[in-house]
């Protein structure tokens, strides 16, 4: 199965009816056959976006739960990102 790393961007869209981007969002996150990967700062990114719409942010972080992969294998990855920046 292939896996598509995904942003908030189109996540926020899927789930706000008034995006212009709306329907093409909905299309891509209910692909078959391609998994979504994504990580939890874009899971609380999407919820804080949401968060004008208590019940449409619920409806989003329970479909979150199962529909998404969730990388958390990075987090170990923040003290090489600062070593890099403070060379």
């Amino acid at each position: 199965m292939n896996t598509i790393v995904v942003d908030a961007g189109p996540l926020f869209a899927a789930f706000s009816r008034k995006d212009r981007h709306y329907p093409a969002a909905l299309r891509f996150i209910r692909m078959t056959g391609v998994r979504l990967l994504t990580n939890i700062p874009v899971i609380t990114e999407v919820a804080h976006m949401l968060g004008k719409a208590p019940t449409t942010r619920l409806e989003f972080l329970k479909w979150s739960d199962g529909a998404l992969d969730i990388d958390e294998a990075t987090a170990g990855d923040l003290p090489r990102i600062v070593a890099i920046l403070e060379k």
